[in-house]
Protein backbone atom coordinates (compact mmCIF):
# COMPACT_ATOMS: atom_id res chain seq x y z
CA UNK A 1 0.00 0.00 0.00
CA UNK A 2 2.56 2.63 0.89
CA UNK A 3 4.82 1.97 -2.51
CA UNK A 4 1.22 2.84 -4.55
CA UNK A 5 1.04 6.20 -2.14
CA UNK A 6 4.26 7.17 -3.03
CA UNK A 7 3.80 6.68 -6.65
CA UNK A 8 2.71 10.02 -7.81
CA UNK A 9 5.02 12.00 -5.52
CA UNK A 10 7.89 9.94 -7.21
CA UNK A 11 5.80 10.65 -10.76
CA UNK A 12 5.52 14.54 -9.72
CA UNK A 13 9.55 14.53 -8.84
CA UNK A 14 10.47 12.64 -12.26
CA UNK A 15 8.15 14.81 -13.95
CA UNK A 16 9.40 18.13 -13.05
CA UNK A 17 13.07 16.97 -13.47
CA UNK A 18 12.59 16.38 -16.90
CA UNK A 19 10.52 19.37 -17.79
CA UNK A 20 13.80 21.28 -16.48
CA UNK A 21 16.18 18.87 -18.14
CA UNK A 22 13.84 19.49 -21.08
CA UNK A 23 14.22 23.55 -20.65
CA UNK A 24 18.10 23.60 -20.58
CA UNK A 25 18.27 21.67 -23.49
CA UNK A 26 16.13 24.35 -25.67
CA UNK A 27 18.15 26.94 -24.00
CA UNK A 28 21.86 25.80 -25.30
CA UNK A 29 19.93 24.15 -28.31
CA UNK A 30 19.41 28.27 -29.30
CA UNK A 31 22.50 29.22 -28.02
CA UNK A 32 24.44 26.66 -30.13
CA UNK A 33 22.06 27.92 -33.24
CA UNK A 34 22.92 31.38 -32.45
CA UNK A 35 26.52 30.14 -32.38
CA UNK A 36 26.57 28.28 -36.21
CA UNK A 37 24.44 31.67 -37.86
CA UNK A 38 26.92 33.85 -36.58
CA UNK A 39 29.62 31.64 -37.63
CA UNK A 40 27.79 31.05 -41.05
CA UNK A 41 27.70 35.55 -41.46
CA UNK A 42 31.15 35.55 -41.46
Amino acid sequence: MADVGDGPILKNASGKKTSSVLRLLKKSFGRLKRELYLLEKK
